[in-house]
């Protein structure tokens, strides 16, 4: 990926990547494990995912507040919440396996 936006001098090989495997992947395997298992975790995972469109759009539209403040820094500051939601859904994760490894440990 690095790569490509070397070779290319450009940005959108992140952005098409980014949109394939979190759109197109990490949403459905969300949507169909949430119906599977009525698991709250995975909607922080979607909700975490479609946030992250909010600062891709202000960088794609270039919505900057000055050219000391621009586009850049906008949707960095508004990705750190976005993966935030990310990082709760992965943290429930991860507390729910401790959970269950520690109730199968032997007293």
């Amino acid at each position: 990926m690095s790569g490509s936006v070397l070779y290319l001098n450009n940005f959108n090989s992140v952005r098409i990547n980014s949109a394939v495997g979190l759109v197109g992947v990490v949403i459905p395997v969300s949507m169909l494990h949430y119906l599977k298992h009525k698991d709250k975790r995975s909607i922080l995972i979607i909700l975490g995912v479609l946030s992250n469109l909010i600062p891709g759009a202000i960088h794609t539209f270039k919505i900057s507040y000055n050219q000391w403040f621009n586009f850049n820094d906008i949707s960095h500051i508004i990705m750190i919440f976005c993966f935030y939601i990310l990082y709760k859904g992965a943290k429930q994760n991860e507390n729910i396996e401790m959970a269950k490894k520690l109730s199968k440990a032997p007293a």
